[in-house]
């Protein structure tokens, strides 16, 4: 807030895909210290790839299954799937069969 930021989307899990938040949809958010409203936003991030397949060790099929299930109750609630995919990981060897079939695929609703 100090630093005059619109939004923040870090609020999510390192180690779960989900909705830390208990939402999937933009809140202002609030200085508990000050007892004062913020102008900084808050977009909860729902899903980041190393989560599945670095901490969690999901492969590409249980991963898409998840994140195939998250989109739908995104969707439900007419809230925003925020995603973090680093771009390190777009351009890795390691991870482009990931990014083909996962990404590529949240991007473009096409589960």
């Amino acid at each position: 807030n100090d630093c005059e930021m619109e939004w923040d989307s870090t609020l999510g899990y390192a180690e779960h895909n989900g909705f830390r938040a208990g939402v999937c949809y933009t809140y202002t958010m609030f200085d508990f210290m000050n007892r004062s409203t913020l102008k900084l936003l808050q977009r909860p991030m729902i899903f980041m790839e190393v989560t599945d397949f670095k901490y969690r060790g999901l492969s590409i099929k249980e991963s898409a299954e998840k994140t195939k299930q998250l989109l739908a109750k995104v969707q439900l609630y007419n809230g925003e799937f925020v995603c973090l995919w680093h771009n390190s990981n777009i351009s890795e060897k390691l991870w482009r069969e990931r990014f083909d079939a996962i990404y590529i695929k949240i991007i473009m609703n096409q589960f």
